[in-house]
C-alpha cells in the first residue's frame, strides 16, 4: 500500500511541476519584451527600431531614418493576407489625405513573393513607398505576430500606436491627428 501511495504522490508532484512550468512559460510569453508591439500594448512608447529594406519596386532602399522629424505610419502586410488587401485602399486614402502634412506611410511586405506583392499593391491602388521584408528582420523588431499590423511613429522616433488586424479608417485618422497635433 505504501508503494502505491508513493507512486500516486510522485505522479501528483510531476503533474504539479509540469503545470507550474506551463504557467511560468505562459507568463514569460506575455510579460517579456516581445518587440515594439508588446511594449506599446503595455502602455509604453518605445523607440522605433530603425530599418533599411529594399524597395518593393526595386528603386533602391526604404530607410526609416530618411523620415526623421515626420509622423510615420508603418503597415505590415502581404498579398496572401485577405484583411491586408481590404485595408490597402483605406490606407491609400489616408496617405493621400495626410501626405501634404508631416505624415509619411511605409508598407512593409512580409513573407511574400515580390510579383504577388506588386500585383496586390497595384490592385489596391497603393502609391506610398513599399519595402520588402523577405528576411523577417523588421517583423521581428516590431514584434508583429499577425497581419495586418499598423504602427505610428512620432516625430521624436517613438512608437505611439500599434494595432494588429484591420484598422478602421476613422480610428487610424484620429490617431494620426493626435500625433500631428502633439507635434
Amino acid at each position: 500500500m505504501n508503494v502505491r501511495r508513493a507512486r500516486v504522490a510522485a505522479q501528483h508532484a510531476s503533474l504539479a511541476l509540469v503545470s507550474f512550468l506551463f504557467v511560468l512559460l505562459a507568463w514569460e510569453l506575455v510579460h517579456t519584451t516581445g518587440g515594439v508591439s508588446a511594449a506599446v500594448a503595455r502602455g509604453r512608447t518605445p523607440p522605433a527600431p530603425t530599418f533599411s529594406q529594399e524597395a518593393l519596386d526595386g528603386s533602391g532602399s526604404i530607410t526609416l531614418d530618411d523620415y526623421a522629424g515626420r509622423v510615420v505610419v508603418i503597415n505590415f502586410w502581404a498579398s496572401w493576407c485577405g484583411p491586408c488587401r481590404v485595408e490597402a485602399p483605406v490606407l491609400e486614402r489616408l496617405w493621400r489625405k495626410w501626405r501634404s502634412h508631416v505624415v509619411s506611410f511605409i508598407g512593409i511586405d512580409v513573407r511574400d513573393s515580390k510579383d504577388a506583392a506588386r500585383a496586390a499593391a497595384k490592385a489596391g491602388g497603393v502609391s506610398y513607398p513599399l519595402a520588402d521584408d523577405a528576411s523577417g528582420r523588421v517583423v521581428q523588431l516590431y514584434g508583429v505576430g499577425a497581419l495586418p499590423a499598423t504602427f505610428i511613429v512620432s516625430p521624436q522616433r517613438r512608437v505611439v500606436y500599434a494595432h494588429v488586424g484591420f484598422v478602421a479608417a476613422a480610428e487610424l485618422d484620429a490617431r494620426i491627428r493626435r500625433v500631428v497635433d502633439a507635434g
